[in-house]
């Protein structure tokens, strides 16, 4: 969105959930937020009462009207709607809008604990929707059959100059200086996507590495945590900072995606691949369909074939101007302008509504 034309006026809907519900009682006004041109609002949506299907209903409608309201108070008319929630797709069709866009970023369905009353939405979105975005493959077949020509493949991306910083003079954090190296990096959410078992195996083969894992982790996962902790070579540092993400791989020799390969990941573009070969560094990776496209990753299809190429990669030298050229192909301003020049194309158009 920072990346759109500062002459728009952009206003970005968010789900008033839990923590930002508790924040917002604290100070109604945190209600609105402005980043740039950026308006920031809120609406209620509490997940404990999507469970049935009249507060659903009732929440779908709370939700059309309050946009509707915020649409006046800003003055906005006949909106490009760019959709990457599907729980808001009962709004489509009734904001006057002249575009509907739906940014499809991951399998969405195939996440652990998703309803399946959720698939309506998803569907809706997709059906609805004038354009339809989408980061793999994978999920371009997905869509293609219900869309025809009006979904297209773009990947995810990356702030180049933000993660190559990790090739510069930047302050390596004192935990990182007292490792013992080489440096063995994931950095993410420890989710129930990640393999463990993959990872124990890594922390067995490599005992004179230190395997350093950047990111919360998810209570679902927390006897899988437990047990990964119990190698004296595993170093949890939990959530760190955007801004100092550079700082953490700097100090990382290697990084690997540990993906377990299942319906979600095998539909994934992980944003953290080209983070990864911003910063400069070796990666190895689970077999995801959009990673194997980059030839500068070494991919493995099994836990055997994964920690012999953490070797192989160690041992050959990083070629940091390679890496730096494939993630300058995969930019978030590439991504921007090349949604933009979408939009642009749908909107001179005027595709017919599919109410």
């Amino acid at each position: 969105m920072t990346r759109f034309p500062e002459e728009w006026e952009i206003l970005w809907i968010e789900p008033l959930v839990k923590p930002t519900l508790f924040k917002w009682l604290k100070n109604p006004r945190a209600i609105f937020r402005k980043h740039s041109n950026i308006r920031i609002a809120s609406v209620p949506f509490l997940p404990m009462f999507d469970q049935y299907e009249l507060f659903r209903k009732l929440n779908d409608m709370l939700a059309v009207l309050l946009i509707k309201f915020y649409m006046r108070i800003f003055l906005i008319k006949n909106p490009v709607l760019l959709l990457y929630n599907p729980r808001f797709a009962p709004a489509i069709g009734k904001l006057d809008e002249s575009l509907v866009c739906f940014d499809y970023v991951d399998d969405l369905t195939e996440f652990t604990g998703v309803p399946k009353w959720f698939e309506r939405y998803l569907d809706l979105a997709i059906y609805k929707a004038d354009l339809v975005f989408v980061v793999s493959q994978v999920l371009f077949e997905k869509v293609a059959d219900k869309k025809k020509e009006r979904v297209f493949l773009l990947t995810n991306g990356v702030d180049v100059d933000h993660f190559s910083k990790a090739l510069k003079d930047v302050e390596l954090p004192s935990v990182l200086e007292r490792m013992r190296r080489p440096a063995i990096g994931y950095v993410g959410v420890l989710e129930d996507w990640i393999d463990f078992r993959l990872l124990k195996s890594i922390a067995a083969r490599y005992r004179d590495y230190s395997i350093v894992l950047i990111g919360p982790a998810h209570p679902r996962v927390r006897k899988d945590v437990e047990e990964l902790g119990s190698f004296p070579n595993v170093f949890f540092l939990g959530k760190v900072s955007y801004e100092t993400l550079p700082n953490y791989l700097k100090g990382i020799d290697l990084c690997i995606i540990p993906f377990k390969i299942n319906n979600l990941t095998q539909a994934a573009n992980p944003i953290k691949v080209y983070e990864y070969l911003a910063s400069g560094k070796r990666i190895v990776s689970s077999a995801i369909p959009e990673i194997e496209k980059l030839d500068v990753v070494k991919i493995a299809r099994n836990m055997d074939e994964f920690t012999s190429r953490i070797s192989e990669s160690l041992s050959e030298p990083a070629d940091a101007v390679r890496f730096l050229k494939i993630a300058n192909l995969n930019t978030w301003d590439q991504k921007a302008r090349d949604m933009l020049s979408l939009i642009e194309s749908g909107l001179r158009i005027k595709s017919p509504r599919h109410d």
